[in-house]
This record gives structure tokens, C-alpha cells and sequence, in this order.
């Protein structure tokens, strides 16, 4: 194709911007827009910008109403020598930015699109185009423009942020980011799910980076995006998934203690989302949650029936429920000797969950062990061992009427309560007086043997119980004062330990 143009150098220019229109009318542009093309790479110095401002504007224009790609892929291909081998008058970037914009959407201009507007914010227009973009998102008029918005919040995270981050541009994110959120206000779907992508790469890459104004401003959108969830696209599971995937990143960051924005107000989103989280998520927000659960907190009391209320009682996940027995569990050790926490697992014996049953038996066991009668007289809750006592009876009684009690994983929290009763019973029976207490024990361990013979439970796991329960009945003798000794043995060596607090009625 010709590339001299001397003689009419300054008539080109004027002609072929008046011809445009005609040659768009007759479908020529196959023909025509190569031969314009050719002119801007070779001859660029001869137009003036009045010329290059008409040429883009109508090359736009073509670009938005037609319907053919491959005039599509003309324009664009027009468009990159502009930028390329001419200088684009500021008056056309709007029209140029917008066109790009939505030339994006496509799959099969998306590359060809990214580069276009990559070399345009690599030029000196780069922090004109950005705040073009930024308008465009924050224009209230575009929010029927969906591809133009979407195309915008696009360019935006990948020129500050992407893999292929424009380096002269200096923008922060913070800067940027409010505009992103007005994007949200057109309620659309696919502008949402692109404003989800882009603060993915952001928190991926450079969260550890982000000061606290920035994710303020990260978290403004996170929770737009909830509540556009919830009213406008309760059904888009590609946008709820990568919601999901954001939380998690953000996560990622709050366990390596690169977060630093705003934790409470961060949970507070998970837990809105709890129900949708995973496992390991709701660990997490347990873990943040029970820094909540301790005396200098205000409302603690009420912070624990919360926790215990929504993620133990109402969940049925049995890790996240674990989780929260072991915040439960810490609560006890440390403050259970000045107020009254075991109420929550009143009703333990009817879970039907036996991992969770099993870790909640051996809290109470634990708490038996801790604590002292003498103790316990200091305080108005000082009969809370004999209820903890009925606790476990519950449990204990659950499996002398229930048949499905016989399966092996079923008898595991059994045997947790048996073998921890039998560990109370020697540490009381050495303590202040505990007669009556001991005594209790001792008869619901015989009650509990008796029913596993009325009922023939037979499994390995139930002769394991059993054995438990013998061995400490064994270990039991009686001096002829009507003394109680239990005998303990060690590397082959059996000794006698007597108790002053316990007597026999006979021998």
C-alpha cells in the first residue's frame, strides 16, 4: 500500500475524514480503514489534531453500531495506530476510552483491547485516562452502560494492580477505589463480579501493602457486594463464590498478620456470610471472636451466649462446634471458679453429634477435677460438681436405652465419661470431704456395668468400658478399721493409699 503522500500532504487528511461517513454507508470499511491506518503509521506528522479527533470519533462511532466483528477488529486495529505512531488529541479520549471499554467485553478483542490501552496509559494521557475511567464509574447516567462500567473497572485493576501494571502511573489505591464503589450502583451483575475480580488481584498481591484508609475502602465494597448478594443477585453463584474467595484472602492475610485494616469489622462481614463459610473460615472468626470472651471486655457474658447460641447450639458442623467447646473449655479453666458457664452443655447427652458429645464430657470431667468442695463452699455455686455429676449421669444413662449406642464410634463419648469418672473417683477419694460424692460415682459406675450386661452390649469399644470400670473396682479393698484403700500399681509395684475422708460400712 502506498506509503508517499507528497504533493497533497495537506489535502489527505481533510479527505479522508470527509469520505468516512460514505465509505461506512457502502460497507467498504475493509478496504478503507487499512489504507487510513497506513496513512497514521507513515504520514502522522501531516495530520492535524482536529484531523486525528474526527478520524477517532468516527472510528468510534462505527465501532458502537455495528454488528460485524471483523469491522470491530478494523476499528481496533485503527485505534492502536493512533496511539502508537500519533498523538491523540485530548478532546477524543473520552470516545477512545469508551470504546476500548466495551470493545473488552468481547472475548475476542479482549487482548487486542488491553494492549490499545495499555500504550495509551504508558503515554502522557495515562493519569488523563485514569481519571476519565474514574468518572466514568462514578457518572450515575452510565449505570445502563453495563459493558462500558465493567470494561472501566477493568482497566483500572489492571493497569494500577494487575500482572501488567502500567509502572508511571502513580496512583494509590485508595484513590481509585471509591470509584469502584459508585460502579456498584448500577446493580448489575457482571459490573459486580468485576469489581470482585479486581480487589481479588489487589488483596492477593498487595494487601500486606495496604494502610488502613485503603482497606476501609476495600471493605466499603466488600460489604456493597454483600448487599448486592442479597437484593439484586441471590441466585449468581459465580459472584458469590468469588466473594467467598475474596473473604478468604483477606483471611489469609489476617493469620499471617499482614491485615491492617479494620478485624471487627471484617468478621462482622464473615460472620453475616457464616452460614455460606467453610469450616476453617468460622475457625478463624472463633478464634478472633473469643479475644471478646474474657472479663476487661464489656458484655463479655453476653459475647459467650452469642458465640455459644449461633455456633454451637444453632450449627451443625461438628469441627466448628469443637472449635467452640475449646473456647468454652478455656473460659472455664480460667474463670469457672467465679462464674457459672457449664449450663451450656445441660443438654449435651441428647447431641446427636458423639465427637462433639465426646469433647464436651471431657470439658465436664476436666471441670470435676478442678474443682475443690472447699473451693466451691466459698462461692453460691457450690453444688455446680454435683450437677456437672448429673451431666455426665445423662450421658451415662443415654446408653442404657438406646440399642444404637452398641456401634463402636457411638460408645466413644461413653467411654471418655466412664474413664473419666474413674479418674475423678481416685482424686476425690483423696481430697476434702467428698464421701457422698464418691459414693454417687461409685453407684453409677455399678449401674452403668449392670446395664451392659441387661443389654449384652458386646463390641470391642464396650469391653473396653468395662475393663475401665473393673480395674477401679478392684483397685478397691478395705482395712480391717473399715478404712478405704485403693491400690495403684507401677513398674510391677502395687502400693496402698489410704483415704481419711471415705469408710466402709462393712467388709
Amino acid at each position: 500500500m502506498e506509503k508517499d503522500i507528497s504533493y497533497f500532504e495537506e489535502m489527505t487528511g481533510p479527505f479522508l475524514l470527509s469520505w468516512m461517513p460514505q465509505v461506512m454507508q457502502k460497507g467498504r470499511m475493509d478496504v478503507f480503514m487499512p489504507l487510513l491506518s497506513n496513512v497514521i503509521h507513515y504520514n502522522s506528522s501531516f495530520l492535524d489534531e482536529d484531523i486525528v479527533s474526527g478520524i477517532v470519533r468516527e472510528t468510534c462511532h462505527l465501532s458502537r453500531t455495528t454488528k460485524e466483528e471483523e469491522d470491530v477488529e478494523l476499528c481496533l486495529s485503527l485505534l492502536d495506530a493512533v496511539v502508537r505512531y500519533s498523538c491523540l488529541p485530548s478532546n477524543a479520549l473520552f470516545e477512545f476510552i469508551a470504546t476500548a471499554c466495551r470493545a473488552v467485553n468481547i472475548e475476542k478483542f479482549c487482548q487486542h483491547s488491553w494492549k490499545i490501552m495499555r500504550n495509551l496509559l504508558g503515554t502522557h494521557l495515562g493519569h488523563s485516562g485514569v481519571y476519565t475511567m474514574c468518572n466514568i464509574m462514578e457518572e450515575s447516567d452510565n449505570g445502563s452502560d453495563v459493558l462500558l462500567l465493567r470494561g472501566s473497572v477493568f482497566f483500572i485493576g489492571m493497569c494500577l494492580w494487575g500482572s501488567q501494571r502500567v509502572p508511571n502511573l502513580k496512583y494509590s489505591n485508595s484513590t481509585v477505589l471509591p470509584s469502584m464503589l459508585q460502579a456498584l450502583s448500577c446493580h448489575h451483575s457482571l459490573v459486580a463480579l468485576e469489581v470482585t475480580l479486581s480487589l481479588q488481584r489487589l488483596v492477593k498481591k498487595y494487601g500486606h501493602e495496604l494502610h488502613i484508609v485503603a482497606w476501609d475502602a476495600v471493605l466499603d465494597i466488600t460489604e456493597a457486594l454483600q448487599q448486592q448478594i442479597e437484593e439484586y443477585s441471590p441466585g449468581d453463584n459465580v459472584l458469590i463464590e468469588n466473594l467467598h474467595i475474596l473473604l478468604t484472602s483477606i483471611e489469609d492475610l489476617y493469620e499471617t498478620g499482614k491485615f491492617n485494616g479494620p478485624e471487627e469489622r471484617f468478621f462482622g462481614m464473615v460472620e453475616k456470610s457464616a452460614s455460606m463459610r467453610p469450616e476453617r473460615s468460622l475457625h478463624i472468626l472463633g478464634s478472633f471472636k473469643a479475644q471478646t470472651v474474657h472479663p476487661a471486655q464489656v458484655g463479655w457474658l453476653t459475647n459467650l451466649h452469642n458465640l455459644m447460641e449461633k455456633y454451637f447450639r444453632y450449627e451443625i458442623r461438628t469441627s466448628v462446634r469443637v472449635k467452640v467447646l475449646t473456647i468454652l473449655s478455656s473460659v472455664l479453666t480460667s474463670y469457672g471458679h467465679w462464674y457459672e458457664f457449664y449450663h451450656y452443655l445441660n443438654h449435651i447427652a441428647e447431641d446427636q453429634d458423639v465427637t462433639v458429645r465426646n469433647v464436651a464430657v471431657q470439658i465436664l470431667l476436666d471441670l470435676c477435677q478442678m474443682c475443690d468442695s472447699q473451693k466451691c463452699q466459698d462461692f453460691p455455686g457450690h453444688y455446680r460438681e454435683v450437677d456437672m455429676l448429673n451431666c455426665k449421669e445423662k450421658v451415662l444413662r443415654l446408653s442404657s436405652s438406646n440399642s444404637w449406642l452398641q456401634e463402636e464410634k457411638e460408645l466413644k463419648d461413653v467411654k471418655t465419661a466412664v474413664n473419666g469418672l474413674v479418674e475423678v473417683f481416685k482424686l476425690k477419694l483423696f481430697r476434702l470431704p467428698h464421701g457422698s460424692r464418691c459414693k454417687e460415682r461409685l453407684k453409677l459406675l455399678v449401674s452403668h456395668m449392670k446395664a451392659h450386661y441387661y443389654h449384652g452390649y458386646s463390641t470391642y469399644i464396650a469391653s473396653v468400658i468395662r475393663n475401665l470400670a473393673f480395674e477401679c473396682f478392684l483397685s478397691c479393698a478395705a482395712t480391717p478399721v473399715y478404712g478405704w484403700v485403693y491400690v495403684t500399681s507401677a513398674k510391677r509395684k502395687a502400693t496402698s493409699k489410704f483415704s481419711p475422708y471415705f469408710t466402709c460400712l462393712q467388709r
